[in-house]
Protein backbone atom coordinates (compact mmCIF):
# COMPACT_ATOMS: atom_id res chain seq x y z
CA UNK A 1 0.00 0.00 0.00
CA UNK A 2 1.77 3.46 -1.14
CA UNK A 3 -1.35 5.53 -1.12
CA UNK A 4 -1.88 8.00 1.61
CA UNK A 5 -5.17 9.32 2.92
CA UNK A 6 -6.17 12.63 4.19
CA UNK A 7 -9.83 13.76 5.21
CA UNK A 8 -11.29 17.08 5.15
CA UNK A 9 -14.46 18.30 7.13
CA UNK A 10 -15.96 19.78 3.96
CA UNK A 11 -16.76 18.99 0.61
CA UNK A 12 -14.09 19.91 -2.14
CA UNK A 13 -13.48 19.87 -5.47
CA UNK A 14 -10.06 21.47 -6.91
CA UNK A 15 -6.49 20.11 -5.82
CA UNK A 16 -3.23 21.53 -7.47
CA UNK A 17 0.45 21.14 -6.54
CA UNK A 18 2.62 24.29 -4.67
CA UNK A 19 5.87 24.13 -5.66
CA UNK A 20 7.75 26.40 -2.91
CA UNK A 21 11.22 27.58 -1.77
CA UNK A 22 10.64 26.50 1.56
CA UNK A 23 10.24 23.05 -0.13
CA UNK A 24 13.80 21.50 0.08
CA UNK A 25 13.39 18.55 -0.74
CA UNK A 26 12.26 15.68 -4.05
CA UNK A 27 10.26 13.80 -1.46
CA UNK A 28 8.27 16.37 0.25
CA UNK A 29 5.34 17.74 -1.66
CA UNK A 30 2.76 20.13 -1.24
CA UNK A 31 -0.92 20.39 -2.27
CA UNK A 32 -3.71 22.99 -2.23
CA UNK A 33 -7.42 21.82 -1.68
CA UNK A 34 -9.90 23.97 -1.95
CA UNK A 35 -13.72 23.23 -0.17
CA UNK A 36 -16.88 23.84 -2.09
CA UNK A 37 -19.50 24.33 0.42
CA UNK A 38 -22.81 26.08 0.27
CA UNK A 39 -23.88 26.23 3.74
CA UNK A 40 -20.34 26.40 5.65
CA UNK A 41 -17.48 28.64 5.31
CA UNK A 42 -14.76 27.22 2.68
CA UNK A 43 -10.96 27.11 3.52
CA UNK A 44 -8.05 26.11 1.37
CA UNK A 45 -5.80 23.34 2.77
CA UNK A 46 -2.32 23.13 2.71
CA UNK A 47 -0.99 19.62 2.94
CA UNK A 48 2.66 18.41 3.21
CA UNK A 49 3.12 14.72 1.97
CA UNK A 50 6.19 13.09 3.08
CA UNK A 51 7.13 10.78 0.64
CA UNK A 52 9.36 8.77 2.79
CA UNK A 53 7.83 8.33 5.90
CA UNK A 54 4.08 8.01 3.61
CA UNK A 55 2.37 10.86 5.76
CA UNK A 56 0.35 13.74 5.49
CA UNK A 57 0.17 16.89 7.77
CA UNK A 58 -1.82 20.12 7.76
CA UNK A 59 0.18 22.82 8.06
CA UNK A 60 -1.96 25.86 7.63
CA UNK A 61 -5.96 26.29 6.05
CA UNK A 62 -6.54 29.97 4.58
CA UNK A 63 -10.22 31.35 4.70
CA UNK A 64 -12.14 32.01 1.95
CA UNK A 65 -15.21 33.92 1.08
CA UNK A 66 -16.96 31.78 -1.49
CA UNK A 67 -17.17 27.97 -2.75
CA UNK A 68 -14.56 27.43 -5.23
CA UNK A 69 -15.19 25.85 -8.54
CA UNK A 70 -11.82 25.86 -9.54
CA UNK A 71 -7.97 26.54 -8.30
CA UNK A 72 -4.81 26.65 -10.71
CA UNK A 73 -0.98 27.33 -9.26
CA UNK A 74 1.57 29.33 -11.06
CA UNK A 75 4.30 27.49 -12.69
CA UNK A 76 7.29 26.77 -10.78
CA UNK A 77 9.63 28.87 -12.25
CA UNK A 78 7.87 31.94 -11.22
CA UNK A 79 9.43 34.64 -9.51
CA UNK A 80 6.19 35.01 -7.63
CA UNK A 81 4.22 32.06 -6.09
CA UNK A 82 0.83 32.92 -7.39
CA UNK A 83 -2.48 31.09 -7.00
CA UNK A 84 -5.54 31.91 -9.08
CA UNK A 85 -9.24 30.70 -7.18
CA UNK A 86 -12.73 31.04 -8.71
CA UNK A 87 -16.06 31.09 -7.52
CA UNK A 88 -19.49 31.41 -9.01
CA UNK A 89 -18.90 35.22 -9.87
CA UNK A 90 -15.27 36.17 -9.42
CA UNK A 91 -11.44 35.00 -9.79
CA UNK A 92 -8.43 35.93 -7.34
CA UNK A 93 -5.28 35.98 -7.83
CA UNK A 94 -3.47 35.13 -4.22
CA UNK A 95 0.43 35.80 -3.79
CA UNK A 96 1.26 32.68 -1.54
CA UNK A 97 4.04 34.55 1.22
CA UNK A 98 7.89 33.19 2.03
CA UNK A 99 6.33 31.25 5.26
CA UNK A 100 3.79 29.50 3.73
CA UNK A 101 2.28 28.97 6.47
CA UNK A 102 0.92 32.69 6.38
CA UNK A 103 -2.17 33.80 5.02
CA UNK A 104 -1.71 34.84 1.51
CA UNK A 105 -2.26 37.91 -0.09
CA UNK A 106 -4.76 39.29 -2.48
CA UNK A 107 -2.76 41.34 -5.02
CA UNK A 108 -6.15 40.73 -7.81
CA UNK A 109 -10.23 40.43 -7.36
CA UNK A 110 -11.48 40.03 -11.14
CA UNK A 111 -15.41 39.83 -11.39
CA UNK A 112 -16.22 38.10 -13.89
CA UNK A 113 -17.21 34.02 -13.98
CA UNK A 114 -13.85 31.99 -14.37
CA UNK A 115 -13.75 28.55 -15.76
CA UNK A 116 -10.18 28.35 -16.95
CA UNK A 117 -7.24 30.29 -15.70
CA UNK A 118 -4.08 29.73 -17.76
CA UNK A 119 -0.77 30.74 -16.47
CA UNK A 120 1.98 32.17 -18.79
CA UNK A 121 4.13 28.32 -19.27
CA UNK A 122 7.34 30.97 -19.95
CA UNK A 123 7.33 31.55 -16.08
CA UNK A 124 7.63 35.53 -16.09
CA UNK A 125 3.81 35.10 -14.59
CA UNK A 126 3.61 39.56 -15.83
CA UNK A 127 0.07 38.69 -16.84
CA UNK A 128 -2.57 35.80 -16.66
CA UNK A 129 -5.29 34.44 -19.03
CA UNK A 130 -8.72 32.99 -18.46
CA UNK A 131 -11.70 32.12 -19.79
CA UNK A 132 -14.79 33.45 -18.89
CA UNK A 133 -18.22 32.85 -20.84
CA UNK A 134 -17.32 32.32 -25.22
CA UNK A 135 -13.83 34.56 -24.07
CA UNK A 136 -10.26 34.34 -23.58
CA UNK A 137 -8.76 37.24 -21.58
CA UNK A 138 -5.53 38.75 -20.49
CA UNK A 139 -4.74 40.66 -17.94
CA UNK A 140 -2.02 42.24 -16.52
CA UNK A 141 -0.26 41.03 -13.36
CA UNK A 142 2.83 44.05 -14.24
CA UNK A 143 3.56 46.60 -11.35
CA UNK A 144 1.27 49.42 -11.40
CA UNK A 145 -0.99 48.26 -14.30
CA UNK A 146 -1.64 44.88 -12.30
CA UNK A 147 -5.77 44.31 -13.63
CA UNK A 148 -5.05 46.50 -17.05
CA UNK A 149 -6.86 44.24 -19.74
CA UNK A 150 -4.25 43.77 -22.56
CA UNK A 151 -6.59 41.38 -24.04
CA UNK A 152 -10.17 40.34 -25.05
CA UNK A 153 -10.95 37.47 -27.41
CA UNK A 154 -14.18 36.59 -28.90
CA UNK A 155 -13.87 32.48 -28.95
CA UNK A 156 -17.24 31.63 -30.79
CA UNK A 157 -21.05 31.76 -29.78
CA UNK A 158 -21.13 28.64 -27.11
CA UNK A 159 -19.47 28.88 -23.57
CA UNK A 160 -16.20 27.26 -23.24
CA UNK A 161 -15.27 25.26 -19.87
CA UNK A 162 -12.34 23.36 -20.97
CA UNK A 163 -8.72 24.76 -22.31
CA UNK A 164 -5.50 24.17 -22.54
CA UNK A 165 -2.46 26.17 -23.77
CA UNK A 166 0.39 24.60 -25.49
CA UNK A 167 3.50 24.02 -23.80
CA UNK A 168 5.54 23.98 -27.11
CA UNK A 169 3.96 26.89 -28.19
CA UNK A 170 2.62 29.09 -25.80
CA UNK A 171 0.63 31.36 -28.24
CA UNK A 172 -1.45 28.76 -29.25
CA UNK A 173 -4.73 27.41 -27.23
CA UNK A 174 -6.83 24.51 -27.32
CA UNK A 175 -10.23 24.74 -26.28
CA UNK A 176 -13.74 22.86 -26.44
CA UNK A 177 -17.18 24.36 -27.78
CA UNK A 178 -20.13 23.08 -27.52
CA UNK A 179 -19.79 19.55 -26.38
CA UNK A 180 -17.23 18.07 -28.19
CA UNK A 181 -15.51 20.50 -31.17
CA UNK A 182 -11.76 21.11 -30.30
CA UNK A 183 -10.75 24.87 -31.59
CA UNK A 184 -7.35 26.21 -31.47
CA UNK A 185 -7.06 29.75 -30.67
CA UNK A 186 -3.72 31.52 -31.85
CA UNK A 187 -3.09 34.71 -29.76
CA UNK A 188 -0.86 36.04 -32.36
CA UNK A 189 -2.99 35.83 -35.16
CA UNK A 190 -6.07 35.81 -33.49
CA UNK A 191 -7.48 33.65 -35.40
CA UNK A 192 -9.97 30.55 -34.49
CA UNK A 193 -9.62 27.37 -36.13
CA UNK A 194 -11.82 24.26 -36.06
CA UNK A 195 -9.38 20.89 -35.48
CA UNK A 196 -10.85 18.48 -38.23
CA UNK A 197 -11.42 14.67 -37.20
CA UNK A 198 -12.71 11.83 -38.93
CA UNK A 199 -13.84 9.78 -36.18
CA UNK A 200 -15.75 10.88 -33.55
CA UNK A 201 -14.25 12.06 -30.03
CA UNK A 202 -16.52 10.84 -27.68
CA UNK A 203 -19.39 9.44 -29.17
CA UNK A 204 -22.46 11.57 -28.47
CA UNK A 205 -21.09 12.59 -25.06
CA UNK A 206 -19.16 15.65 -23.89
CA UNK A 207 -15.62 16.29 -24.08
CA UNK A 208 -14.55 17.07 -20.37
CA UNK A 209 -10.91 17.52 -20.38
CA UNK A 210 -7.89 18.05 -22.98
CA UNK A 211 -4.13 18.68 -22.11
CA UNK A 212 -1.49 18.63 -24.12
CA UNK A 213 2.12 16.77 -23.94
CA UNK A 214 4.89 19.01 -22.25
CA UNK A 215 7.42 15.37 -23.38
CA UNK A 216 6.01 15.42 -27.20
CA UNK A 217 5.02 18.71 -29.44
CA UNK A 218 1.69 18.50 -31.04
CA UNK A 219 0.20 15.82 -28.81
CA UNK A 220 -3.16 16.07 -27.08
CA UNK A 221 -5.13 14.08 -24.87
CA UNK A 222 -8.88 14.25 -24.59
CA UNK A 223 -11.53 12.70 -22.57
CA UNK A 224 -15.43 12.35 -21.90
CA UNK A 225 -18.24 11.21 -20.83
CA UNK A 226 -18.30 8.38 -21.84
CA UNK A 227 -15.13 7.46 -20.27
CA UNK A 228 -12.83 6.91 -22.79
CA UNK A 229 -9.32 9.07 -22.79
CA UNK A 230 -8.00 9.66 -26.52
CA UNK A 231 -4.61 10.48 -27.46
CA UNK A 232 -4.07 12.39 -30.80
CA UNK A 233 -1.34 14.10 -32.91
CA UNK A 234 -2.03 17.44 -34.21
CA UNK A 235 -1.28 17.80 -37.73
CA UNK A 236 -1.15 21.46 -39.58
CA UNK A 237 -1.51 21.32 -43.21
CA UNK A 238 -3.23 24.66 -43.99
CA UNK A 239 -5.89 23.84 -41.40
CA UNK A 240 -5.48 21.57 -38.13
CA UNK A 241 -6.75 17.97 -37.94
CA UNK A 242 -6.51 15.15 -35.48
CA UNK A 243 -4.77 11.87 -35.94
CA UNK A 244 -5.77 9.24 -33.24
CA UNK A 245 -2.73 7.55 -31.46
CA UNK A 246 -3.87 5.16 -28.80
CA UNK A 247 -7.89 4.93 -27.29
CA UNK A 248 -8.02 4.43 -23.87
CA UNK A 249 -11.29 2.72 -22.12
CA UNK A 250 -9.99 4.17 -18.76
CA UNK A 251 -13.32 4.97 -16.50
CA UNK A 252 -17.13 3.56 -16.70
CA UNK A 253 -18.46 6.59 -15.87
CA UNK A 254 -17.68 10.50 -16.77
CA UNK A 255 -13.60 11.30 -16.70
CA UNK A 256 -13.49 14.52 -15.37
CA UNK A 257 -9.62 15.10 -15.40
CA UNK A 258 -6.95 13.53 -17.31
CA UNK A 259 -3.08 15.08 -17.93
CA UNK A 260 0.08 14.24 -19.29
CA UNK A 261 2.68 13.45 -17.08
CA UNK A 262 5.20 16.63 -17.02
CA UNK A 263 8.44 14.52 -17.54
CA UNK A 264 7.26 11.40 -18.95
CA UNK A 265 5.51 10.94 -21.86
CA UNK A 266 4.32 7.69 -21.55
CA UNK A 267 2.55 8.39 -18.25
CA UNK A 268 -0.89 9.70 -17.01
CA UNK A 269 -3.40 10.27 -14.49
CA UNK A 270 -7.38 10.32 -14.65
CA UNK A 271 -10.04 10.72 -12.28
CA UNK A 272 -13.97 9.78 -12.37
CA UNK A 273 -16.95 10.20 -11.35
CA UNK A 274 -17.13 6.83 -10.38
CA UNK A 275 -14.60 7.40 -7.63
CA UNK A 276 -11.42 5.98 -9.48
CA UNK A 277 -8.41 7.90 -10.04
CA UNK A 278 -6.22 6.01 -12.52
CA UNK A 279 -2.46 6.02 -13.64
CA UNK A 280 -1.68 4.96 -17.16
CA UNK A 281 1.49 3.87 -19.02
CA UNK A 282 0.66 4.15 -22.98
CA UNK A 283 2.08 4.19 -26.08
CA UNK A 284 1.19 4.33 -29.80
CA UNK A 285 -0.35 0.83 -29.62
CA UNK A 286 -1.08 -0.36 -26.09
CA UNK A 287 -1.64 0.93 -22.66
CA UNK A 288 -1.39 -0.46 -19.34
CA UNK A 289 -3.72 0.48 -15.66
CA UNK A 290 -0.67 0.24 -13.63
CA UNK A 291 -2.93 1.60 -10.39
CA UNK A 292 -6.37 1.56 -9.56
CA UNK A 293 -7.04 4.04 -6.29
CA UNK A 294 -10.37 3.28 -4.99
CA UNK A 295 -11.05 4.11 -1.69
CA UNK A 296 -12.61 7.46 -2.65
CA UNK A 297 -16.03 6.70 -1.56
CA UNK A 298 -17.38 9.33 -4.16
CA UNK A 299 -16.82 11.04 -7.37
CA UNK A 300 -13.00 12.18 -7.80
CA UNK A 301 -13.28 16.01 -9.32
CA UNK A 302 -9.90 16.63 -9.87
CA UNK A 303 -6.12 15.02 -10.06
CA UNK A 304 -2.64 16.46 -9.98
CA UNK A 305 1.07 15.63 -10.65
CA UNK A 306 3.93 16.85 -7.70
CA UNK A 307 5.82 19.96 -8.76
CA UNK A 308 8.31 18.30 -6.44
CA UNK A 309 9.17 15.17 -8.49
CA UNK A 310 7.35 13.20 -11.46
CA UNK A 311 6.31 10.31 -9.26
CA UNK A 312 3.74 11.44 -7.09
CA UNK A 313 0.19 12.22 -8.24
CA UNK A 314 -3.00 13.15 -6.12
CA UNK A 315 -6.68 13.44 -6.22
CA UNK A 316 -9.28 14.69 -4.10
CA UNK A 317 -13.18 13.73 -4.13
CA UNK A 318 -16.97 15.51 -3.37
CA UNK A 319 -16.44 14.53 0.16
CA UNK A 320 -13.21 15.92 0.76
CA UNK A 321 -10.85 13.07 1.23
CA UNK A 322 -7.23 13.39 -0.74
CA UNK A 323 -5.33 10.79 -1.53
CA UNK A 324 -1.55 11.01 -2.13
CA UNK A 325 -0.12 7.98 -4.48
CA UNK A 326 3.04 7.21 -6.49
CA UNK A 327 4.25 5.49 -9.92
CA UNK A 328 5.21 1.90 -8.45
CA UNK A 329 9.55 1.14 -8.07
CA UNK A 330 9.57 -1.16 -11.62
CA UNK A 331 7.57 1.13 -13.76
CA UNK A 332 10.44 4.29 -12.53
CA UNK A 333 13.13 2.17 -13.43
CA UNK A 334 11.69 0.83 -16.53
CA UNK A 335 10.84 4.54 -17.82
CA UNK A 336 14.18 5.99 -17.40
CA UNK A 337 15.81 2.83 -18.87
CA UNK A 338 14.00 3.70 -22.29
CA UNK A 339 14.73 7.00 -22.09
CA UNK A 340 18.03 6.17 -22.29
CA UNK A 341 17.78 4.19 -25.01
Amino acid sequence: MTSCVYGLDLQANSICSLYHESTNSQETHKFLISSCSFSNENKIHLLEFDERNKSIECTSVWPVKQAISGMWTSPALSSKILVATASSNEMNILNVQENSCSEPKTILTVSKRVSKVLWDLEGLQNEVKFISGNKLIQVSLDGGKIGDEKGNYNLGSEEVHVAALDPHHPSLCAFVRGTSQISIFDMRAKSVNDVTSVYPLHGFGKTTAIDFSPSNPNELLSAGTDGTILIHDIRFDGKYTLERKCAIPSHEHTVRRALFNPFHKELLVSCSSEQTMKLFEFNNKSFNCLKCVDEFGDSVMDTCWSSSNPWVFAGVSFNGKVIIDTVPNDTKMQVLLDEKK
